[in-house]
């Protein structure tokens, strides 16, 4: 598990995405095939996802991205025309998956040991499931960024704008 002295960005979640543990990779292509991936709240500050379970129709895990200093950086700006896609380069993600496998494939606990974690933090080690600490996320999350950096930028950056425009009184 790699350590950092700074909090993470969404692209230092996405370099350190370990591919090969669990056939991560594959199961993220898999999940994108047979699922769907909505964002279906955006804040201020916030985004949440919902993921539909690759096992059953009626199944969905929610996925929250919370953007801890987005109004801060988007106010030394000056202006928030852009300000969500150049901060998910620079600025500080925390991020939770509702998904059995978040909790005990050790992703929770890794999360909450780099201050990424949204909520109380996990203190129980993945002992028994994943000892060596591999990978960082699950594949619901991946597949939320994935959809976020890509499909899904341009309504999550002009809702984003919209509404830090009026809470900056921009």
């Amino acid at each position: 598990m790699k350590v950092f002295l700074r909090e993470f960005t969404v692209a230092d979640v996405q370099a350190a995405i370990d591919g090969d543990y669990l056939a991560h990779d594959a199961r993220v292509a898999h999940l994108g095939r047979v699922s769907t991936v909505l964002p279906t709240t955006i804040g201020i500050d916030s985004v949440f996802y919902e993921t539909q379970s690759s096992t059953g129709d009626n199944i969905y895990w929610k996925q929250i991205f919370n953007f801890k200093d987005l109004i801060n950086f988007t106010d030394s700006r000056g202006s928030a025309e852009g300000a969500f896609e150049d901060y998910l380069k620079e600025g500080d993600v925390e991020l939770l998956c509702t998904c059995p496998a978040f909790l005990y494939w050790g992703y929770k606990y890794i999360t909450s040991q780099l201050d990424l974690n949204v909520g109380p933090p996990e203190n129980r080690a993945p002992t028994i499931r994943n000892p060596d600490q591999r990978g960082i996320i699950c594949k619901h999350i991946d597949l939320a960024m994935r959809e976020m950096a890509s499909v899904d930028m341009k309504l999550i950056s002009k809702t984003m704008e919209e509404k830090i425009k009026k809470h900056l009184g921009m």
